[in-house]
């Protein structure tokens, strides 16, 4: 076998003596290169569009209300669905209170 370790190909079948383009791109530094910097392009694609669709999850809290505005009353709320009652102790100063809702109808000042 001169030389070779058993189960090896003699030179003229292995795959990187093959003259046709396609298996010299295969096998040679250009082929590497060529695969290589696919590869980076597709993880970098990849990292951009998970980017993207985590960025969308990323939701502003909504904004409490300011606690200098906020004003001590005294409201009692009747639903007229099941008669289930509230009462409101703290509003937002300004204009009267929004009725709250329940049974997904607005409640009743009782």
């Amino acid at each position: 076998m001169r030389g070779r370790r058993d189960g090896e190909r003699h030179d003229h079948r292995a795959a990187g003596l093959i003259l046709d383009p396609s298996g010299l791109v295969a096998v040679s530094t250009l082929g590497w290169l060529l695969r290589g910097s696919a590869a980076v392009v597709a993880i970098v694609a990849i990292y951009v569009f998970l980017a993207a669709i985590l960025r969308k999850f990323k939701v502003a809290p909504e904004q409490g209300p300011d606690p200098d505005a906020v004003v001590p009353v005294n409201i009692r709320y009747r639903c007229i669905v099941c008669g289930a009652e509230v009462v409101m102790t703290a509003a937002q100063g300004g204009d009267a209170p929004e009725a709250p809702r329940h049974c997904r109808e607005d409640m009743v000042p009782a």
